[in-house]
């Protein structure tokens, strides 16, 4: 009797445990929302986990097997469906598969959203970020067209970025408006994450090099990845809003499928003459007082 309850009291401390550790937010206290942030971290944590020790046996790459975990649970909380207000649509654009959602009481041509879910370029999908899209298109009344570009390290460096430049530039052409019921002279690229990187490199290059009969109207960025020059920012050393839990060097290379040093944590990945020159492109210090966040060590 007395092995089962020793047995059972150390059950019950490594699930107190377990259920700490997942619950746990380091400086927790300084953010706003902290219990939805807990709740909304602790998936991930599990997700961590689970994959780390898949790699650790040799049984896949942590990265494909997150993916398949975050694919799954997204399967489960679809609502793709549901929504009366909306009218749904998946289909392919020059091969390359889209979610349309438009609102089903307007048969004008509306305004257009072209969006780009994020997931460090190696994860989430239409269906991960079908909350979002469907309730931009809601709220906004415009029409929003998710991107399900290919993903990392299956389809390594410029795959997913070349599937977004194709369904941006169908847009910014198109010439039957009439099929889609949308207006191409107002259309905004947006995204999340590493989503955001694509948007805005996107829009760079049809500012630099216009190749479309409409440019785009409006940039849409949501915590946008857009440089890896200076990796000692903030946002980079303070555990406060816990998004990614991989090393940024492991990331850099499944996406790039090219092998990426540790050094970057140290910003020794750039050379003396480079940071002189473009240190002043990125100098947080150009952010208008009020909009910066105060920074605590």
């Amino acid at each position: 009797m007395a092995i089962v309850i020793r047995r059972r009291t150390i059950l019950v401390i490594i699930i107190v445990c377990c259920i700490g550790y997942l619950l746990h937010l380091p400086n927790g206290g300084s953010m706003e929302q902290t219990n939805r942030i807990r709740l909304l971290t602790a998936p991930m944590k599990l997700c961590y986990f689970i994959s780390m020790a898949a790699e650790s046996l040799g049984l896949s790459d942590r990265a494909v097997v997150t993916r398949k975990i975050i694919d799954m649970a997204a399967v489960f909380k679809d609502t793709a469906s549901e929504d009366a207000n909306l009218q749904i649509t998946n289909t392919y654009i020059e091969n390359v598969r889209v979610r349309i959602a438009r609102p089903s009481n307007d048969n004008s041509n509306l305004p257009v959203i072209i969006f780009f879910h994020g997931g460090a370029f190696y994860m989430g999908s239409i269906d991960t970020h079908n909350a979002l899209t469907s309730t931009l298109a809601r709220l906004a009344n415009v029409v929003v067209i998710s991107v399900n570009y290919r993903l990392t390290p299956k389809h390594p460096f410029p795959a997913g970025l070349e599937d977004c430049y194709t369904v941006v530039k169908y847009i910014l052409d198109y010439k039957d408006s009439q099929k889609l019921r949308i207006d191409p002279t107002r259309v905004a690229i947006s995204g999340d994450s590493s989503g955001g990187n694509f948007a805005t490199v996107i829009t760079m290059r049809l500012a630099t090099r216009p190749v479309t009969q409409f440019l785009p109207r409006l940039q849409i960025l949501l915590y946008p990845s857009l440089q890896v020059f200076d990796m000692m920012l903030p946002s980079h050393r303070q555990e406060h809003y816990t998004l990614v839990y991989y090393d940024i060097h492991h990331l850099l290379s499944i996406y790039l499928n090219k092998t990426v040093d540790k050094s970057i944590y140290a910003n020794n990945h750039t050379s003396v003459k480079q940071k002189k020159h473009y240190r002043k492109f990125i100098d947080w210090s150009l952010i208008p007082s009020k909009y910066r966040i105060k920074y605590q060590e």
